[in-house]
């Protein structure tokens, strides 16, 4: 029974990968798509948000130059996010909606089935676990986002706790200068949910090229990250460095 289970699984992975990376080829193996990895997500505003917390932290050490009233500038977002079963099932539903219409079928069926087994939620919190932060909050859930794509653009290992806390506090740190969190719980809701489904897309990409030891995949996982946050976010990981006291630029 435990062989079989294990079976499962690494055909589900094998599945994923087909439909995370469509395009395959015998001879060349998997091809990934960054392009795909940004319409088979549905979006919610996520890349809006993130590429604010990138401007944000990245530049405005200051909120120099801004003609808003500094009551505005000052006003603190709220980054709770509390999971309604309903909000996820309709996330769920127009992510394999996405998925059905983008590989067909018979894929986005076996990432239905392997995400009824091991929801998005569940993949994201062994993720973040290590590095302390929890999916009830979506500056968690975007330092872990964005940790992840640059340690991925920048074919680094896993980032450590100690980069990733230090990401997060300058995420929080960066309250009150026009990041746009929404005030409604639903819309944080789908925020965070929008990252958590990139951050498994991602994760998954990455654990696959592991084990198949597969340098050729990993440096293309890696070029379609960085592509995919300098098209979207307009800011090159490749050029960031992340320490201790978050992203920076490289000197």
């Amino acid at each position: 029974m435990g062989k079989a289970k294990a079976g499962l699984g690494l055909w589900l992975l094998a599945a994923l990968a087909l439909a995370l990376a469509p395009g395959v080829d015998a001879q060349d193996g998997v091809s990934v798509s960054g392009d795909y990895m940004a319409y088979a997500v549905p979006d919610y505003g996520s890349v809006a948000l993130t590429q604010s917390i990138l401007e944000s932290t990245i530049d405005g050490a200051a909120d120099q130059g801004s003609d808003r009233p500094a009551a505005a500038r000052a006003q603190k977002p709220d980054w709770t996010v509390v999971y309604d079963p309903r909000v996820s099932r309709r996330v769920h539903d127009e992510y394999v909606s996405n998925l059905r219409r983008l590989v067909g079928p018979e894929r986005a069926g076996a990432i239905d089935a392997h995400l009824r087994e091991q929801p998005a939620a569940t993949q994201f919190d062994a993720f973040a676990a290590p590095y302390g932060l929890e999916r009830a909050s979506l500056a968690d859930v975007a330092a872990g986002y964005l940790a992840l794509m640059w340690a991925t653009a920048n074919r680094t290992p896993a980032p450590t706790r100690a980069q990733v806390q230090g990401l997060r506090g300058q995420i929080l740190a960066s309250d009150g200068r026009g990041i746009g969190v929404p005030a409604g719980a639903a819309q944080r809701q789908q925020l965070a949910e929008s990252l958590i489904y990139r951050v498994s897309q991602v994760a998954v990409q990455r654990e696959i090229a592991r084990r198949r030891g597969d340098t050729a995949l990993a440096d293309a996982i890696a070029d379609n990250a960085r592509q995919m946050v300098r098209k979207d976010q307009g800011v090159d990981l490749r050029q960031m460095q992340l320490t201790q006291r978050g992203l920076e630029r490289r000197r």
